[in-house]
């Protein structure tokens, strides 16, 4: 039973380490959101957006936060791919940040 209840504390104090960085993260993707706006094809934008999905990605759905991680795989693959314009991409970034904001 202490295994568990140590395993069980473990995950919340990950989990609560995830969610104190929610907010630094969010503020990346949405100073990258407004530089493409102004410019879609800004590389350093699009680097910063990809790099704090890709993070999202790794360890959201393992804490439990779905859909924030499977937003933020859709949008690390589409720029990595390079096959969607930033148009195409924003829905889905709006979406997260969304999600983000609901935790």
């Amino acid at each position: 039973m202490q295994v568990q209840n140590n395993t069980n504390q473990a995950f919340e104090l990950l989990k609560m380490s995830y969610l104190g960085k929610l907010l630094d993260r969010m503020i990346v993707i949405e100073n990258a959101s407004l530089l493409l706006s102004d410019n879609p094809n800004d590389p350093d934008a699009l680097s910063a957006l990809k790099r704090e999905c890709h993070k999202l990605s790794g360890i959201s759905q393992s804490l439990g936060f779905k859909t924030i991680g499977e937003l933020a795989t859709e949008i690390d693959c589409a720029i990595a791919l390079k096959n969607a314009p930033w148009q195409n991409l924003k829905p889905t970034v709006e979406r997260l940040l969304d999600n983000m904001e609901a935790e």
